[in-house]
């Protein structure tokens, strides 16, 4: 398990967890041939241009993505279903969670994490080198402050990258970089079937994205998985 963190301005902690190889290859082989065959990916726009990449939202109960949103007809976004390898894997992954929050954030006096009980999911599929998701925060109100998201990814291995922003909480959606602090970016090569975490105050002091790269041309999956909470 590797752990990246820093302390940031408020006293909280931005934290990046890593567990290479988490799946057995067997597990690994199952779920990418499954992903393979999955239908229905959604499609969209953003600003009225398409969004280069595919997508499904899952919800324990059935629930849209954000309701503060005052469009809610958003296809890419309209929840289905959770299948049973998913739930399964889910359950693995919170008791890998619930592992990490007794014994690890302990340890290391780790600062402004939470604990999520997760219930929805969001699969992303990049066709190839040309798909990319251009760099946002995963800061919905519908996930809490400080939430944490957990990944696994099956495909090509594109770097994820982390960039410093500018916090403000007048304007807490603020992509605006941080160049000040440029020597705190970082990025993950996160390999199949490996789990990525990342907690705390990530969402507030990192944006994220992927960068189009025209030299891949496989495919690239990743599921992430979340607490979704309407009255946080």
């Amino acid at each position: 398990m590797d752990i990246w963190s820093n302390r940031e301005i408020d006293g909280t902690d931005s934290v990046f967890i890593e567990i290479k190889d988490w799946l057995s290859i067997d597990t690994k082989l199952q779920i990418k041939k499954i992903l393979a065959e999955t239908g229905d990916w959604k499609h969209g726009d953003l600003w009225k241009k398409p969004i280069c990449r595919l997508q499904k939202w899952f919800h324990d109960d059935g629930k849209y993505f954000s309701s503060f949103w005052n469009d809610q007809s958003h296809k890419r976004w309209m929840s289905h279903d959770h299948d049973d390898w998913m739930l399964k894997l889910r359950d693995l992954i919170q008791i890998k969670l619930n592992y990490i929050f007794s014994e690890i954030i302990p340890k290391y006096n780790l600062i402004g994490c939470n604990l999520p009980t997760l219930n929805s999911t969001l699969l992303n599929y990049y066709r190839n080198g040309t798909d990319v998701i251009k760099y946002h925060r995963d800061d919905e109100k519908i996930f809490g402050n400080n939430p944490t998201v957990a990944m696994l990814v099956f495909g090509a291995e594109r770097p994820l990258n982390f960039v410093r922003s500018t916090y403000n909480p007048k304007y807490p959606h603020s992509l605006l970089r941080n160049y000040d602090e440029t020597h705190l970016d970082k990025s993950f090569t996160i390999n199949e079937g490996s789990l990525f975490i990342m907690m705390g105050s990530v969402q507030k002091y990192y944006i994220h994205g992927i960068q189009k790269d025209t030299t891949i041309t496989d495919p690239r999956y990743s599921i992430t998985f979340r607490e979704h909470d309407e009255d946080k």
